[in-house]
């Protein structure tokens, strides 16, 4: 009798166990069905948006009318697959959201189009773009000398120091004094402060602010998106904002503010989707914001080689120069 229940009690725990394993590959699978799921409606949207954002517009339901402006030909409510009962459940879009968010690298400069009525102010936040929980700041930065520690003082804990560039967009045409007039660039770079830097755009380029990305930023009772932040006032009027980050690659978020104080909206910058894919009982959802622009991101330089290069331009403005004025790129004569 002992014998017996032993080996019942045995044959039920390795029952047990396989249904726990084949639900957790069923779970598996239907997990990896409705991420895709979802990452097809970010796609649908996205296409959809880019032939005609008007007739898109902003989507904030889940009704059968308001999905239907995404559905591509041969979609049917968002059914995927009927058989498996996978479907993109809801597709949210926002295309003036009050956030640019993006990945800013170090081999490219990231570019987008800031416009927004009363626009005054820009809050500019970022962080590692793994978002370390307990990042390690680099040597005291000499901010009078405008003097940068050598890349030995950043790990991968360390968030990287950001450049931004602002460019003006006249109204009334463009031309180089205008440009050159209303060009602003600070670097933002990381403090363990809790307190971040603010000016305005007066004797403002060239300037080094501190981030203050002390880790409690991020929770009440600051609750920023990143752990860094800088401040830019004194702003009217549209412009085209530059990232490009030093050292590391960074995570950035740009809000804009009235002078009331109050988030604006941005106009033609990104467009916010957000996605819920389902198979079966099991959904996944995905948020992303998508540049509007086709192409968002710049070279650092025009050119770039790995081996000596002798090149033979020259350009001047308003001053044309032969080709028999320019160096020679004999070695003799360099």
């Amino acid at each position: 009798m002992m014998l017996m229940i032993v080996i019942s009690l045995m044959t039920l725990s390795f029952a047990t166990l396989s249904r726990r394993e084949q639900r957790q590959a069923l779970d598996k699978q239907l997990s990896t069905q409705a991420f895709y799921a979802a990452e097809t409606g970010i796609n649908d949207a996205s296409k959809a948006i880019l032939d005609n954002p008007s007739a898109v517009g902003d989507i904030s339901d889940c009704d059968t009318t308001s999905q239907a402006k995404i559905n591509p030909s041969g979609i049917s409510s968002g059914i995927l697959d009927a058989t498996s009962n996978v479907s993109r459940t809801c597709v949210f879009v926002d295309q003036t959201p009050s956030q640019i968010d993006d990945v800013v690298g170090e081999s490219a400069s990231t570019v987008f189009l800031i416009s927004a009525t009363g626009l005054t102010a820009l809050d500019i936040y970022w962080e590692n773009d793994s978002a370390v929980s307990s990042p390690v700041f680099p040597p005291t930065i000499d901010t009078a000398a405008g003097a940068l520690s050598q890349d030995v003082g950043w790990n991968s804990s360390t968030p990287g120091v950001l450049t931004v560039q602002l460019i003006p967009f006249p109204t009334t045409g463009t031309n180089r004094a205008a440009i050159a007039g209303g060009l602003i660039y600070v670097l933002g770079y990381p403090t363990s402060s809790t307190t971040n830097q603010t000016a305005t755009t007066t004797n403002l380029n060239g300037r080094l602010m501190g981030g203050g990305c002390a880790t409690s930023n991020t929770s009440t009772p600051n609750n920023w998106p990143r752990q860094c932040k800088i401040t830019i006032n004194g702003l009217s009027g549209q412009y085209y904002i530059i990232l490009k980050s030093t050292y590391d690659p960074v995570h950035a978020t740009v809000e804009g503010r009235d002078a009331g104080n109050v988030r604006l909206p941005f106009v033609g910058a990104q467009v916010l989707i957000d996605s819920t894919g389902r198979a079966n009982d099991v959904t996944k959802r995905i948020k992303i914001y998508r540049p509007l622009r086709a192409s968002a991101n710049l070279p650092s330089s025009v050119l770039e080689i790995g081996d000596d290069l002798c090149k033979r331009l020259q350009t001047e403005p308003s001053n044309t120069t032969t080709d028999s004025a320019i160096p020679s790129c004999d070695p003799s004569s360099l």
